[in-house]
C-alpha cells in the first residue's frame, strides 16, 4: 500500500492538464505577442494580468473548444493574452486554478530585435 501513495503525486504532475504557449519567442519591435494559456475542468480561474515587464496586456480573448479524447468529450478553455513588447521579456511562471487545484506555468524568455 506504501508504493501506491509514494507513486499518486508522480502520477498526478504526469497528468497536469495546463499548457502554456506563444506564438514566437523571438519577434522584431512592435510585433505581437499573443501568450496563450489552455486547459480543461469544470470551474477554471485563469490569471488576470495587466502587465508583463511593463510591457501592457492590449487584449484577452476565451476560447472554447470541445474534443474527444479517448472516446470522450472534453471541452477544453483557452485564454489569449495579446501585448507587443519593445524589448525582451520573462513571462514569469503564471498560476492557474483548475477545478480547485492550483498549476504553475514555467516562465517564457521572450526576445525582441530591431
Amino acid at each position: 500500500m506504501k508504493k501506491i501513495f509514494l507513486l499518486l503525486p508522480l502520477v498526478l504532475l504526469a497528468f497536469n492538464n495546463v499548457k502554456i504557449n506563444v506564438n514566437k519567442k523571438v519577434l522584431k519591435k512592435g510585433d505581437l505577442l499573443i501568450i496563450t494559456i489552455t486547459t480543461h475542468g469544470k470551474k477554471i480561474v485563469f490569471p488576470e494580468i495587466s502587465k508583463i515587464n511593463n510591457t501592457k496586456i492590449i487584449a484577452t480573448m476565451i476560447k472554447d473548444n470541445i474534443v474527444i479524447l479517448n472516446g470522450e468529450l472534453i471541452d477544453k478553455f483557452s485564454k489569449l493574452y495579446f501585448l507587443r513588447p519593445t524589448h525582451n521579456i520573462t513571462i514569469p511562471s503564471l498560476e492557474i486554478s483548475v477545478d480547485g487545484k492550483i498549476y504553475k506555468t514555467k516562465p517564457i524568455k521572450i526576445k525582441v530585435i530591431n
